[in-house]
Parts: structure tokens; C-alpha cells; sequence
């Protein structure tokens, strides 16, 4: 029996990722299963904002763990016929061989006037930091034995900047990969599913509204509830697969 798509949600802004809508004019010249793999592509690239990502055959065929089913083609030389129709289209170019023993790594092809990191930027948000202000004033002398005329202190009016100066992770944009990398090591999970949930986090944001104080804590909060989540499901029904959570500390 087939499965049936459950829908779409009924807000686009809560889940999504950037689309080029430049193939809206070249999707004729594309086969199904070349179309399969291009969209497989953008998710791991444009949807993690980035312009190239190493992917596996496996990964075509069965998909990353927690994150997808993969592109929905069975057949290693279906799924080579079609990497090699994308690449001779110029849709795609690639990095490696898979008789190398590494996942090939797969980078969208811009156009010639535009560098490669223009089309990442379009899709970062770029946020404006603020420079920290922090004026020192002088005092006079109240007691020679315990302050100095050159000395400084902050007055009241310094308190108020200081407080109000952003802290580390007050944009979502200062989550680096390194971060990423951290809380997959500290949670025991693929990285693939924590880049996944900082893409959810990043739309639940544009979407709502919402804003953190410190948005690696929130990430790391996300990921925690969705991991709880599976392990709660897989309870309730053997059968279904969920995050091992037996490490979690």
C-alpha cells in the first residue's frame, strides 16, 4: 500500500527552504529522475545555506538518518545516468570519483557573472552587528589611599549600555558549524538532523515572529524536544524507529 502525502502545511513559512525560480523555465529540459536528484541537491545545499554539499550514493538512495527518505531512486545506474545528464546540462558540477572511497562532493553552477558566494548570501539574513560602546568617565579623588585621580568607574549611564549590549548567539546567524558539530557530538546525533533543526528554528522565527536571547541554547533546546519526541514514539510503538537516547547526559 502506498503511502498518502499528508499535505502541505497550510503556512508556507513553516517549513521551507529557497527554490530557485530560475528552473521554472528549464524543468522541461529535465528528465523525472534528473529532476529527483536536482531537488535532493537544493535541500542539501541552498537548504542548509550552502552552495555545495559531499553526498553519497546511499544517501541518494536511502537518505540521511532524521532528515530524509532520500531522493526516491532505487537504481545506482538510474542515479548515475542522471547525475551525468545534470552535469552535461550544467546544472550541477562535481568534486571526486566514488572510487575514491568519499562521498562525492556537489556544487551548484551560477552564472558566470555572479560568484559563487553571491547566490549564498541572497539566502543568508545578514544582521548588522552593534558595536559595543563603553564610555569611561574620571573621577576625583575621595580617598589618596585607595583611589587614584587617573583611575576609571563606570557610572550609572555605563551600566545601562553595558546591559544593554548584545550577548554571544543574540542572532541566529552566529550559530557557526563548529556549533553545530558540538551539539551533535554532545547529543549523540547526525549532524544532518541538527542542521535540519536550525533550519526549523530559522523558519519558526521569520514565521512567528520570535526572537532569543541566545539562539544556540535554543537550538539545542529544539533539538532536545524532537529527540524526546521520537523516543516517546518509538515507545508507544515498537516498530517505529526513533534516536537512540541512551547517552544523552
Amino acid at each position: 500500500m502506498i503511502d498518502k502525502f499528508s499535505g502541505f502545511s497550510q503556512d508556507p513559512y513553516e517549513a521551507w527552504f529557497p527554490y530557485p525560480e530560475e528552473l521554472s523555465e528549464w524543468w522541461y529540459k529535465l528528465t523525472g529522475s534528473e529532476q529527483k536528484v536536482l531537488d535532493y541537491i537544493l535541500r542539501h545545499t541552498l537548504g542548509f545555506q550552502k552552495t555545495s554539499d559531499a553526498i553519497s550514493y546511499r544517501q541518494f538512495i536511502k537518505g540521511v538518518r532524521n532528515c530524509d527518505n532520500g531522493c526516491g531512486i532505487r537504481s545506482t545506474r538510474t542515479l548515475s545516468n542522471a547525475i551525468k545528464g545534470l552535469i552535461n546540462k550544467g546544472y550541477v558540477t562535481k568534486i571526486g570519483e566514488r572510487t575514491s572511497g568519499k562521498p562525492i562532493k556537489y556544487c551548484l553552477v551560477y552564472k558566470t557573472e555572479e560568484k559563487e558566494d553571491k547566490g549564498l548570501s541572497k539566502i543568508k539574513s545578514r544582521s548588522v552587528k552593534s558595536k559595543k560602546v563603553r564610555s569611561l568617565e574620571t573621577k576625583d579623588t575621595i580617598n589618596n589611599n585607595s583611589i587614584n585621580n587617573s583611575q576609571y568607574i563606570y557610572t550609572e549611564k555605563d551600566k545601562k549600555i553595558t546591559k544593554n549590549l548584545p550577548s554571544k548567539y543574540s542572532s541566529i546567524n552566529e550559530i557557526t558549524e563548529e556549533d553545530l558539530v558540538e551539539i551533535a557530538e554532545k547529543y549523540h546525533v547526525p549532524l544532518g538532523f541538527v542542521k535540519l533543526k536550525l533550519e526549523t528554528l530559522k523558519n519558526y522565527c521569520e514565521a512567528k515572529g520570535r526572537r532569543y536571547k541566545n539562539y544556540k541554547s535554543a537550538l539545542r533546546n529544539f533539538v532536545l524536544t524532537d529527540m524526546q519526541r521520537q523516543v516517546e514514539r518509538r515507545q508507544g510503538d515498537p516498530t517505529k524507529r526513533g534516536i537512540d537516547a541512551r547517552h544523552i547526559s
